[in-house]
């Protein structure tokens, strides 16, 4: 079991983070943590189609945990307690001059419009990033499509893009991708402990949470892309080389028992949440991640093409 840590003594911190959630910054063992607090609303309020998360601390845990089994670059996230509240951890990564760039404020100068739009096109963010030659853009784009896939797992219905991005130093003008952050959208966070024993007694509950919601928090040819839909479909298989290149590796290192480790290790977790945790994610593995890749090899997709270089090839963006 992973340790859960007391910050009621910590030092706070005068920096501010934004966001909807409540949020502090403190100091433990010399580094700087934003503390996000598991929003909490009264049962008749409880509604897992609400706009407030109440378990967003356990969802924001287990989800950077898992990214982190996968050996994709993760905040760091510590579960513990302060004044009375359970909240979750996450270090500052913003250090050594470097600040968050996130990816919404970048493209309005050459024409895609990120910030303002609330589910921009998947097609306008893969050709910015591979025009953009501020970051090396195959890099770039196989960070997008690490988060999707995992999101796609996790059920993220929150990957907006405020929500992932660079870091750059003023000082240096180095640029940087940035550690995937901000999860708390994964996991099913607005479903009670209540709501989760119906759903793991009802195989219709969970494909209805599957093959309905959540979707991602982008558009796909201006329709909002369902993860399964996307993933599982050849055209956009063949479309987008590095997406089957990130599904054939995520799925060959992931597997239940990794899984079942992580939601094991995790403190604090209810037993219902547990188990609700466990089915859902083995249900979600199996139904969108196998069918992804079990369709890319019987398909024989491959990511390598002739053409895939020169997708980073065209006019390049300087911002």
């Amino acid at each position: 079991m992973d340790q859960f840590y007391d910050f009621n003594e910590c030092q706070m911190s005068l920096k501010q983070f934004g966001g909807s959630e409540k949020k502090e910054a403190v100091f433990y063992e010399g580094r700087r943590y934003m503390l996000k607090y598991n929003q909490e609303i009264s049962a008749s309020e409880q509604n897992e189609n609400a706009f407030s998360s109440r378990n967003n601390a356990f969802s924001e845990y287990v989800s950077c945990h898992i990214f982190e089994m996968l050996g994709i670059p993760v905040q760091k996230t510590l579960l513990g307690e302060r004044n009375g509240h359970i909240v979750v951890a996450c270090e500052d990564f913003c250090v050594d001059g470097f600040g968050i760039n996130e990816f919404e404020k970048n493209g309005s100068q050459v024409g895609f419009d990120f910030k303002d739009t609330r589910y921009p096109n998947i097609e306008d963010i893969i050709s910015f990033i591979r025009q953009d030659v501020r970051i090396d853009a195959r890099m770039a784009e196989r960070r997008f499509w690490e988060m999707f896939v995992v999101d796609a797992l996790l059920g993220n219905f929150d990957r907006h893009t405020g929500n992932w991005g660079y870091l750059y130093s003023d000082n240096t003008h180095q640029t940087m991708l940035a550690p995937v952050y901000d999860c708390g959208a994964c996991l099913y966070p607005r479903v009670s402990d209540e709501g989760m024993e119906k759903i793991i007694q009802s195989e219709e509950a969970i494909e209805e949470r599957i093959y309905k919601y959540p979707k991602a928090c982008f558009m796909y040819q201006g329709v909002k892309i369902s993860y399964v839909d996307f993933m599982t479909d050849t055209t956009r298989l063949e479309e987008f080389p590095l997406l089957v290149e990130i599904i054939k590796e995520i799925f060959e290192k992931i597997t239940v028992e990794k899984i079942q480790k992580v939601i094991e290790n995790t403190p604090r977790l209810s037993e219902v949440r547990r188990r609700f945790y466990q089915t859902m994610l083995e249900a979600r593995l199996q139904k969108i991640l196998k069918v992804a890749y079990d369709k890319i090899r019987n398909l024989g997709i491959s990511e390598e093409k002739p053409e895939f270089r020169s997708f980073y090839s065209e006019k390049p963006i300087k911002l």
